[in-house]
């Protein structure tokens, strides 16, 4: 059985590279913005969760895992989603979190 971390707090982010390399059964980190931003007291912009972001993926890289991004929140919204992995692949990302079926 192997496992997903998700990161989606400031200490997750802080200790990412220790949390990646916690167990050998750890197959992925997914990145929580929503829940990070909401700690922060900030927006959870491109801009603003660039560098959480990428903290993830540059830990899951040196780990050997995959990273997963947030989900999109506006599920309804299909142009959004694809913008959002098309800003997401070329950080590293494997894939994204899904909060809805369709």
């Amino acid at each position: 059985m192997h496992f997903i971390c998700l990161i989606e707090t400031v200490l997750g982010v802080r200790f990412v590279n220790e949390i990646a390399a916690a167990s050998p059964r750890l197959a992925a980190l997914a990145f929580g913005g929503l829940d990070l931003s909401a700690e922060t007291g900030g927006e959870p912009t491109w801009d603003a969760l660039l560098s959480p972001r990428t903290a993830v993926v540059h830990a899951c890289s040196a780990a050997g895992l995959l990273a997963i991004d947030q989900p999109c929140i506006d599920f309804a919204n299909t142009a959004g989603l694809e913008q959002e992995c098309v800003q997401t692949r070329p950080l590293g990302f494997a894939g994204k979190l899904a909060i809805h079926p369709s």
